[in-house]
């Protein structure tokens, strides 16, 4: 596992939504999921948001979303301000036999991205 961290960019998270047509704010990883490569990945997440027209329209709970590491990271579109900045980190990388412990971590702002699967179902 690497660190990560996602340098600030300069949009407020508000803006981020209003600009977003149709989309999903997803917010607090809590299980995650890549290949030896680091090429394929899913993310599962406690919480999101339903965004259409630039507002938050609901909750969605649980959802996932996955795809090929060089295809997302391309894909960005817009990164929060350095105010927005979260660091998380986890003690340990999860792979490896015997277990490996090495603390790990990953952060940044919040930031938007275009066509990324989102494992959810629309109600």
């Amino acid at each position: 596992m690497t660190n990560i961290v996602l340098q600030p960019g300069e949009w407020s998270l508000d803006e981020m939504i209003e600009e977003t047509k149709d989309g999903y704010y997803l917010h607090t990883n809590r299980s995650w999921s890549i290949d030896d490569l680091r090429y394929n990945f899913q993310f599962g997440c406690e919480v999101g948001y339903r965004i259409r027209n630039g507002e938050i329209t609901g909750l969605v709970k649980n959802p996932t979303y996955t795809g090929i590491t060089n295809e997302f990271w391309n894909s960005t579109t817009a990164v929060g301000k350095k105010s927005l900045m979260e660091i998380v980190g986890t003690p340990n990388c999860g792979k490896g036999e015997p277990g490996q412990t090495m603390y790990t971590g990953h952060g940044g702002p919040p930031a938007r991205f275009e066509n990324v699967r989102v494992g959810v179902l629309d109600s």
